[in-house]
């Protein structure tokens, strides 16, 4: 195989090129279906997040009212038929 060196360059650079050509293609192609399965993960953990916060909010509604309740002091409120209003129920009147 008696080539010239510019041919031998030539194919070797032309080799070069394309195998970086190649890497860029994985490259890319690793990029995008990471971004898809990110956003797989994502999407689907974040309506399980916003559930779990919904959650937390409705206990934390819970525990102020029983804190509300269980620290009102007792009021006497006169209150037709029972003769009085609860303390419970005086907070929330």
């Amino acid at each position: 195989m008696n080539l010239k060196i510019s041919t031998r360059l030539l194919l070797s650079f032309g080799l070069l090129i394309a195998l970086m050509a190649l890497m860029m293609g994985l490259g890319v192609y690793a990029v995008t279906s990471i971004g898809s399965r990110l956003d797989a993960i994502v999407y689907g953990q974040s309506r399980d997040t916003m559930n779990v916060v919904d959650i937390r909010e409705t206990v934390n509604e819970v525990a102020r009212a029983v804190y509300n309740v269980a620290t009102t002091p007792k009021v006497r409120v006169s209150c037709g038929l029972f003769g009085y209003i609860p303390p419970g129920i005086v907070a929330y009147a």
